[in-house]
């Protein structure tokens, strides 16, 4: 559409709408390149199918006098972002046990977290969309384990500022965390676990301790014992960096082969 349109109101700037355009192949459109600069795609009518691709089609106007740029458009771009969520499952996964492995609990569990649920949707389309749903979820459970002994050392210590440090972590990070391991009660392990956390903190009652001690735990204990399945609101996902693809490939492939070599511990 040439003089402007409804979403570009420069006269001078060609506008392409999708029904306007040669299909190449199913799902592509071809956009013609008048001039370099008279080109505007628009997002709204091109939804990238990557992030970026977009400015990269522009980016390279200027080479392309005379050419086709294709935008992808269908089941090639439902293709791409499935791509691009095994690929962000990956990478949370990845950054998740090489911290896990350094014993950085506390900036791990994000991670696997987040790993374990992104990749619990990819499986959702099929059963070889995503990674082994039981290496994601021994690693979730096995962090949050260790978050919780921390936690509870901090705790037993009686100094103010670990007793805060260790209720902090529970509070932010642990209980916040369990609905998404009671959530699905097939899963033996995970509820075991939980069990397991409370039990260590219950065993505080009874036992002597000053009057301070025992007003917090008292305070503590309802929202470790009462979290249901409801998943309320959670913190935003990690911002992940960028890699290439042979960047990606050599780091999984070596945090994957330390698990080889570390031995599990069965839960």
């Amino acid at each position: 559409m040439k003089g402007g349109g409804p979403l570009n109101r420069n006269p001078d700037e060609l506008q392409v709408f999708p029904g306007n355009l040669p299909l190449t192949r199913p799902s592509v459109a071809e956009v013609p390149v008048v001039l370099p600069e008279a080109l505007r795609v628009s997002l709204l009518l091109f939804p990238p199918a990557l992030l970026g691709v977009a400015e990269v089609l522009r980016s390279r106007v200027p080479k392309a006098l005379g050419r086709l740029l294709a935008v992808t458009t269908g089941p090639y771009r439902i293709w791409h972002q499935d791509y691009r969520s095994f690929r962000e499952t990956t990478i949370y996964f990845m950054i998740g046990l090489e911290l896990f492995q350094k014993k950085s609990y506390v900036e791990a569990l994000m991670y696997l977290i987040f790993a374990y649920q992104y990749n619990k949707e990819l499986l959702s389309k099929g059963q070889y969309r995503g990674h082994d749903e039981n290496l994601l979820s021994h690693y979730r459970r096995e962090c949050l384990l260790k978050l919780n002994e921390h936690a509870a050392g901090l705790f037993e210590s009686g100094d103010d500022q670990e007793v805060n440090n260790g209720l902090s972590i529970m509070n932010e990070l642990v209980v916040p965390c369990l609905p998404l391991l009671l959530i699905d009660e097939l899963e033996e392990k995970d509820v075991v676990a939980v069990e397991d956390m409370r039990n260590r903190w219950c065993s505080y009652l009874g036992q002597e301790m000053e009057a301070n001690l025992q007003e917090k735990l008292t305070d503590f204990l309802p929202k470790l014992l009462d979290c249901s399945t409801e998943i309320k609101t959670f913190r935003d996902p990690p911002k992940l960096p960028s890699y290439s693809t042979n960047e990606l490939y050599e780091r999984f492939k070596k945090v994957m082969l330390s698990l080889s070599r570390t031995p599990a511990d069965g839960r």
